[in-house]
């Protein structure tokens, strides 16, 4: 449902002057190149899963992690929507204001949903304060990652 506000968001009056033109190689590299970055949050999410949930000690450990990549899907998602689609515009405080909401309602899912009571009944349950703490420094460096590979990706298209 988040995706949906992408209807009714509108890009900046200075992407719609030309035609954007697409080129399947550099739209190859584009997509390889996020796609990377993406399987790297991953792979740091299966790492602050083990390490929170050996830490924690807490029993069941399928339905933790379970919970937790909810949350960290829902979170890079919601990151993704505002870093790639508004970027300045979001960090500036104006524009991508159907998106920002939707942003905002996906994450408070991701992070709400697994210790309600509603949580158990999907499969989740609470997780460990030290995943919150992890988590956010690998979505910290995702999103910076992220601005760079989009900064490094406009100036080759040259929007």
């Amino acid at each position: 449902m988040a995706q949906l506000a992408f209807a009714f968001d509108r890009p900046a009056a200075d992407v719609l002057r030309r035609p954007t033109v697409l080129r399947p190689r550099d739209f190859l590299r584009f997509i390889s190149g996020f796609g990377l970055l993406n399987a790297t949050a991953d792979l740091a999410t299966f790492a602050v899963l083990a390490l929170a949930l050996h830490v924690s000690a807490t029993s069941g450990g399928q339905v933790a992690f379970h919970s937790g990549w909810f949350t960290e899907n829902l979170l890079t998602q919601a990151l993704v929507m505002l870093l790639l689609r508004t970027g300045r515009r979001t960090a500036e405080g104006n524009g991508g204001g159907p998106l920002r909401v939707a942003a905002a309602g996906l994450a408070l899912v991701g992070i709400l949903l697994p210790p309600t009571p509603l949580g158990p009944l999907l499969g989740m349950s609470a997780l460990p304060p030290l995943y919150y703490l992890l988590l956010a420094t690998v979505l910290a460096l995702y999103a910076i990652a992220l601005r760079a590979a989009h900064n490094r990706y406009q100036r080759i298209w040259r929007y």
